[in-house]
């Protein structure tokens, strides 16, 4: 009783937080700021580049069973190919997602297939993971996998790696939290776990999201090339 107690109002604070700050940094930033309907979130909406590629960033109650706090999701639409499917993860999240996938396969009553698992558990049982080699510096800290290796290996080579690296120095994020960024249907999504949204946190995941479009020309060029990493 008292646990549900607690949980009611939690709610209710978050249902009276007015994200003040984030709608001033949004509006410094000449970005769309809107409130989640029932007040427990928000979206911020705006453009990448020369190009103006339009992205949206969401924050809110997580989707994902494997963050243990409110979510940040960005994501854009990018018109990418279809076969270009790729996953990169902070290595411990990858490796609990791992055996969370291994316990679904073994389950007599699941399979990968089971529509209530998130796509990336069963793409786990699906795609070639990258080799540590082709990880490089990148490897003690995350992991990847993709339909095609060398694509996910050409997409790190470029301004994504480079802003990891920069993930795992520290900064306004730091190299302990959990982290997806995932190339599917044609669109990039960048999730992970976020208690509270402070700007300078929000801008610093925005770059990190900004270098994993900027290099994914690379990625659909290295589709057709020779697989090396698997």
């Amino acid at each position: 009783m008292l646990d549900k107690i607690r949980q009611l109002m939690s709610q209710g604070a978050r249902r009276g937080a007015d994200w003040d700050g984030v709608a001033a940094w949004a509006e410094a930033a000449s970005l769309v700021f809107k409130r989640a309907r029932g007040g427990d979130g928000f979206a911020v909406e705006g453009s990448l580049g020369e190009d103006y590629v339009p992205w949206r960033l969401e924050w809110g109650p997580s989707k994902r069973f494997y963050f243990d706090s409110n979510e940040l999701r960005i994501r854009a639409e990018l018109g990418l190919p279809d076969e270009l499917q790729m996953l990169v993860m902070s290595r411990a999240l990858m490796r609990r997602l791992e055996s969370e996938t291994f316990h679904t396969l073994t389950d007599s009553l699941k399979t990968y297939a089971d529509d209530s698992a998130p796509e990336e558990m069963r793409w786990m049982a699906m795609f070639h993971h990258l080799e540590p080699a082709a990880l490089g510096p990148l490897r003690t800290h995350f992991g990847a996998l993709a339909a095609v290796p060398s694509s996910v290996a050409a997409w790190l080579k470029g301004p994504l790696g480079e802003q990891l690296l920069r993930y795992v120095a520290g900064g306004p994020i730091g190299p302990n939290e959990p982290l997806e960024l995932m190339v599917n249907r044609g669109r990039l999504t960048l999730r992970t776990a976020l208690a509270e949204p402070v700007p300078a946190v929000l801008d610093a995941w925005l770059a990190m999201f900004a270098a994993g479009v900027q290099g994914l020309p690379q990625a659909i060029k290295a589709l057709s090339a020779p697989s090396r990493g698997a």
